[in-house]
This record gives C-alpha cells, sequence and structure tokens, in this order.
C-alpha cells in the first residue's frame, strides 16, 4: 500500500531539496532567499511554519537566469535526482518555477501544470524590475496560463460542487486555448522586461499579492546565512523591509482559522 506524506514528511522532504539548492547556489555564486511563508518561518520560527506545507524561493532576475541555465545538468541534480521545471525551460504550463523531486516522492497534482509525473516541489520566484504598466500585461499572460491549468483538472467526486463549477467554467473559457503558444507569448513579454539594475524598483509579477509585492532593488543586495529546522539558508538581510511591505506585522500568529495547509488539494505519496 502507497503511504502518503505527513505534514511533517512534506516539511522534512521539502528541506532536503532546499539544502542541494542551496549547496548548488553557494558552489556557482548564486545568491537567493527564503520567501513568503518560508521566510516568516525561518525569522518566527526558526523553522517551517507549523502548519505550512511548501517552500518557497525568491531571487533576483541575473541570479534566476544562471539557476536555468546551470542546475538540471549538474551533477549535484542529478544524483539527487531533482529536475527543474521553469517556462523558460519548455516544461512548465504556467509562470511559476519549480525544482522537483524525481525519485523519493509523487504528487497527486490538482493544477496541471505539466505532463511530468513529478515529486514534491520547491518554487521558484524571479524579482524582476518594474515595467512601465506595472506588470499589468504580463500578469494577464500569466493568469491566462494559470487558468488554462485550470481547466485540465479532473472532474471527481472528491470535488465539491463550487469546485467543479469553477472548472467547468474554466474549461469553458480556458480550455480552447493553446497551451504552448501562450507559455511562447509569456516567454516572449518576460525578455521584453525593462533589463534588471534599470530600475530602482523590483517586484514579483507573478506574486498573489500584487502591488503590496513591489519593493526597492537594494534589499535583494545583500544576504544572511539563517537556521531553519536543522538546516542552513540564506535570507535577504532587509527581510524585514521586505515581509511588512506583503503582510504587515508578521510577526503575530494568525487566528486559528487560517493555520492551516496552504495546498492541501495536492496529495503526496512516497515511491
Amino acid at each position: 500500500m502507497v503511504k502518503e506524506l505527513t505534514l511533517e514528511d512534506i516539511q522534512e522532504e521539502s528541506k532536503r531539496i532546499l539544502k542541494v539548492i542551496d549547496s548548488f547556489c553557494i558552489k556557482n555564486k548564486i545568491s537567493y532567499s527564503l520567501g513568503y511563508g518560508a521566510l516568516i518561518g525561518a525569522i518566527r520560527h526558526k523553522d517551517c511554519i507549523p502548519w505550512d506545507d511548501d517552500i518557497d524561493i525568491i531571487m533576483t532576475r541575473p541570479n534566476y537566469n544562471r539557476l536555468v541555465e546551470l542546475f538540471n545538468n549538474s551533477q549535484i541534480a542529478q544524483e539527487n535526482e531533482l529536475e527543474f521545471f521553469a517556462p523558460e525551460l519548455g516544461n512548465s504550463f504556467f509562470s511559476i518555477a519549480r525544482i522537483c523531486d524525481m525519485k523519493r516522492t509523487r504528487v497527486r497534482k490538482y493544477y496541471q501544470w505539466t505532463d511530468a509525473e513529478t515529486g514534491l516541489w520547491i518554487d521558484i520566484f524571479p524579482i524582476d524590475s518594474m515595467p512601465e504598466d506595472g506588470g499589468k500585461a504580463l500578469r494577464i499572460q500569466s493568469s491566462i496560463c494559470y487558468n488554462i491549468c485550470g481547466s485540465r483538472v479532473p472532474i471527481s467526486r472528491e470535488l465539491d460542487f463550487k469546485r467543479v463549477l469553477k472548472i467547468i467554467g474554466k474549461r469553458c473559457l480556458y480550455g480552447w486555448k493553446n497551451i504552448d503558444m501562450e507559455i511562447k507569448r509569456y516567454n516572449s513579454m518576460i525578455m521584453q522586461l525593462p533589463e534588471y539594475g534599470s530600475c530602482d524598483t523590483v517586484c514579483n509579477i507573478g506574486s498573489p499579492y500584487g502591488i503590496k509585492d513591489t519593493h526597492r532593488k537594494d534589499i535583494f543586495e545583500r544576504y544572511n546565512r539563517v537556521e531553519f529546522g536543522g538546516i542552513e539558508t540564506m535570507v535577504i538581510a532587509e527581510y524585514d523591509v521586505y515581509l511588512r511591505a506583503i503582510y504587515g506585522d508578521y510577526m503575530q500568529l494568525p487566528p486559528l482559522s487560517k493555520q492551516v495547509r496552504g495546498h492541501s488539494d495536492n496529495k503526496y505519496f512516497w515511491k
């Protein structure tokens, strides 16, 4: 019988992947930082947030491009059977990049973001110079790709009525679109972004936090090493400025009703 990962398993396996990524980045002089909930966890808990089920990484576009170029052919990725999925590599159907375990785990995923069978992953978000339109056009294109993935979700008895209606709606609006063409359009728009360093304001174009995830460029220039649940990882030195812009008082615990897994639609199993 195939065994499902517990939340503790998910966190420990995610940190195992993070440790490999960290070693690769140190060796190749690639700067990165934990982002979002993972960064809150590192600062507030010295570990994952107790109820969190994923780890996010942020890095500037030049560092991200170097990771895209080098990671999949690296010895450390092959030894650990990790694979980089990204729109720039043509193996991801939406704008989020992921480094996935391909050996130890497998995921029954809700959004059909790739044709490959993958295991547990860590999300990688590039930080870009802010476009003149605030990234509006690229956000719209990213949303189109995301909704096409949503239109591919299989309808099953496990889904409630509202979710089934959402899937049907996305199939009507987006199911006819060619995902390969939409990803090519997305990549073309990425190539037209202002060169990193040409603007004082930067952002994660694909952020769910919108305009709040806009920052001074200089907060991504210095990094520190911190403890993170038994391993060491990298964070931006000005993490407080970054986190307060997005969350406000991030040191305050949310109400119990919000202390829940964020990606409970995905089911993770040992191979």
